[in-house]
């Protein structure tokens, strides 16, 4: 059998073990639609929501979902 139909077999399995979603959620943005729609700023909505996800994660980055060193 070539390596690559190998890999793609072992990736199979692999990949068969974890889930592909790691959380779902739903939030109502209207408000926040509003606020920038009536800034009159040309900020795009999708920078707007990694703003403030990179925010709440920076201010506790327990939040972030992947495993690292054990912090104090």
């Amino acid at each position: 059998m070539p390596w690559v139909r190998q890999l793609v077999i072992d990736t199979g399995r692999a990949a068969r073990r974890r889930h592909a979603i790691h959380g779902l959620f739903e939030v109502d943005v209207t408000s926040a639609r509003t606020v920038l729609r009536a800034d009159g700023a040309s900020r795009l909505f999708t920078a707007f929501v990694i703003h403030c996800i990179a925010t709440a994660v920076a201010a506790d980055p327990r939040y972030t979902g992947v495993p690292g060193p054990a912090r104090p």
